[in-house]
């Protein structure tokens, strides 16, 4: 009875220690976590005080450029006509009526691409 009792304690101690180890762990993350976003919010709101800022310097220099109302009273220039494509000079030649027979010959006939008939004619054909 002593013994289970013992090993009962053990497992119950190491499960303690997984949890505690586990815990530690993920508030670590959660911590690392947490930096980023804080860090990454800081950073966010640089930005925006730096295009807060040059936004209003953009309004304080007058523009170079030319109002609207110029720009749209110029007539729209003229399209730009395409040259013909010439044509085409190579004709196509016309397809045979009928397809030209071959001879069989009687070798292409006998032979068979199996290994023992393969390795048979590699044979012959290194004797010749």
């Amino acid at each position: 009875m002593e013994f289970w009792v013992f090993i009962l304690t053990v497992w119950a101690l190491a499960r303690w220690l997984q949890t505690h180890i586990r815990r530690k762990k993920e508030d670590e993350r959660f911590a690392r976590v947490i930096d980023a976003l804080n860090h990454g919010q800081a950073r966010i709101e640089s930005l925006e005080k730096r295009i807060h800022n040059l936004e209003h310097a953009a309004v304080a220099i007058p523009s170079p450029l030319k109002p609207a109302e110029e720009i749209l009273s110029r007539p729209a220039p003229t399209p730009v006509a395409k040259a013909p494509e010439p044509p085409a000079t190579s004709p196509i030649p016309p397809w045979p009526s009928e397809p030209k027979e071959v001879p069989a010959s009687p070798e292409s006939l006998s032979r068979c691409f199996c290994s023992p008939c393969w390795s048979a004619s590699a044979a012959i054909a290194l004797r010749v």
